[in-house]
């Protein structure tokens, strides 16, 4: 099944009554770390996540003001004044509400990374603002397939505007 825009509409109008959804994206944090196998040599480099961690670390992000913990499935909703965090469930509709923040507040640092074979990982680093903050990942491709797409991932960062800030 897919995430779709109604679900998380009607979910929203739930948690956050009065809220209008202006963008969504579809997060995750199961991708593989690593799809290489161990010791082969693929020269590269390059870790996403260790660009994203040490990014946490510049802007002084502590570990104790993560949110989402232990959720895997997640999404972010965007509205007029809010972000929306929340998780998914098996059949990938909105869950439960993680997290609100004004969305003025609200920051992504991102990197991509190409992991080879036709993978390549879109990594997020999430500023709530107020010192909350959460990692996750979203697919740009799989298996050389568009999975961007159906993650909403180009038009959630076109909303963002200057909100979105790319790791050089």
């Amino acid at each position: 099944m897919a995430f779709k825009e109604e679900h998380c509409q009607a979910w929203l109008g739930e948690h956050a009554p009065g809220e209008t959804l202006v963008s969504y994206l579809v997060t995750q944090t199961w991708a593989p770390q690593n799809t290489h196998a161990p010791g082969m040599n693929t020269n590269m480099n390059f870790s996403g996540v260790e660009i994203i961690r040490n990014k946490a670390a510049e802007l002084g992000l502590e570990d104790d003001d993560k949110v989402g913990q232990f959720q895997d499935k997640t999404f972010l909703a965007l509205t007029d004044d809010q972000i929306v965090y929340g998780s998914r469930n098996w059949r990938d509709r909105p869950k439960a509400l993680l997290h609100t923040a004004p969305a003025s507040d609200f920051q992504v640092h991102w990197v991509d990374e190409d992991y080879g074979a036709g993978t390549h990982l879109r990594h997020l680093l999430l500023d709530f603002g107020g010192g909350a903050w959460r990692t996750d990942r979203v697919g740009l491709r799989a298996m050389k397939q568009d999975t961007a797409k159906k993650h909403n991932v180009e038009p959630f960062f076109a909303e963002l505007g200057d909100r979105a800030h790319q790791i050089q």
